[in-house]
């Protein structure tokens, strides 16, 4: 493909979750590569969260100015697309991500085919797959997804399977996550300095955690239950650290209080620059689908932290080729956990080979090359 094209990525806010992130690199990728980029968010949040990391070359437009109710912002989201379906239509792709946009994609998707006077493809990335999504919003889900020119899933579970060999007439893709991060740990003192001003101990000489929405399809108590059954078993050195926010962070907190394990475990909330907390975990604790892993793990990987996965494919279990050790039951993956505490040496070693696994299998330039050749596939099937 040499021809440049004009791509519009839609996403409810711009904030620092998984899916987010992918839209983020994609439009800096493609902007480099010298297509005319666009990114249009749902409402505007603190520019210092994902803003600042677009490209300069990447044009933002906020459709309101506030998160309000979700009514008010659907509301909005159909006011803005009807006043600008016009301009969309010019465009040559439209890449939707989450439901805010998927379900604005939808109707433009609709009014595009009563017309039929353009070129645009409208493609979206599922992002869901293999979370733990109500069966009523899962199935509505995959009715916006029927109504794409594309659909690109970033892992497969049986669900997600199932539905694309429902729907062969569909151009659907399996696309794993990819990442644009720097290699290796932050600086030794920057570290220290944030783990200070969060307040671990500096008695705290090996850190588990993670990073992440607090959503309950991310499993946020699960997952905390798993680092708090760790230092049940575990001398007070372990410190475990859980950032970023959400709906769950509270419910969160309580398990932490009622556990006793305050003193041991932190919560910093939503942070700007999460590579100091990854950079500071010897031991990371994911959500896997199958041998797929989140934006955030495939950051830690790059720090040097080793990845330990909680497995959301049902009755999947360990294969030899899996570059992160997982599984579907906490009690083993928090036991998984003490036995890499207590050999440093092959917890380094884990850390090692998973994150040249990242560099080699999970770049952005890889992930972004598969994406345009997913557009154009896209592009061409459209004009036939």
């Amino acid at each position: 493909m040499n021809d440049a094209l004009r791509i519009v990525h839609m996403v409810p806010a711009l904030i620092k979750g998984g899916a987010e992130r992918v839209a983020v690199d994609l439009a800096n990728a493609s902007a480099r590569a010298g297509h005319q980029v666009t990114m249009v968010a749902g409402w505007k949040v603190d520019e210092l969260v994902l803003r600042n990391r677009l490209d300069p070359e990447v044009r933002v437009i906020y459709v309101t100015e506030a998160s309000t109710s979700r009514i008010q912002r659907y509301r909005a989201g159909l006011g803005w697309l009807l006043a600008n379906r016009a301009w969309l239509l010019r465009q040559d792709v439209l890449h939707l991500h989450l439901t805010h946009a998927s379900v604005l994609g939808t109707i433009l998707y609709t009014m595009r085919n009563l017309g039929r006077t353009t070129n645009l493809v409208i493609v979206e990335t599922y992002h869901g797959v293999g979370m733990a999504i109500p069966n009523r919003l899962r199935a509505f889900h995959a009715w916006n997804c029927r109504r794409r020119d594309a659909l690109a899933v970033m892992a497969l579970d049986p669900y997600w399977s199932n539905f694309i060999a429902r729907n062969p007439a569909l151009n659907a893709e399996l696309i794993p996550n990819g990442v644009e991060a720097p290699v290796g740990a932050a600086p030794e003192a920057d570290v220290r300095a944030f783990l200070d001003r969060i307040g671990v101990p500096r008695s705290a000489t090996r850190i588990i955690g993670t990073v992440g929405q607090f959503r309950a399809e991310r499993q946020p108590q699960t997952l905390a239950r798993i680092l708090i059954d760790v230092l049940r078993q575990t001398p007070d050195d372990v410190h475990a650290l859980m950032c970023g926010s959400g709906q769950e962070l509270d419910a969160v907190r309580q398990l932490v209080i009622e556990a006793g394990f305050s003193e041991r475990f932190t919560l910093p909330g939503m942070l700007n620059e999460p590579r100091l907390a990854m950079s500071a975990m010897s031991i990371y604790l994911t959500l896997n689908v199958g041998p797929l892993t989140g934006i955030a793990a495939l950051e830690a990987a790059l720090c040097g932290s080793a990845l330990v996965g909680l497995q959301m494919h049902p009755c999947r279990s360990v294969a030899e080729s899996d570059w992160i050790w997982s599984s579907e039951t906490p009690a083993i993956v928090s036991k998984h956990i003490l036995e890499l505490l207590e050999d440093g040496q092959k917890t380094s070693e884990i850390a090692d080979k998973q994150r040249s696994f990242v560099i080699d299998h999970h770049s952005m330039d890889n992930v972004h090359g598969r994406y345009l050749r997913f557009y154009d596939r896209a592009i061409r099937r459209s004009a036939k």
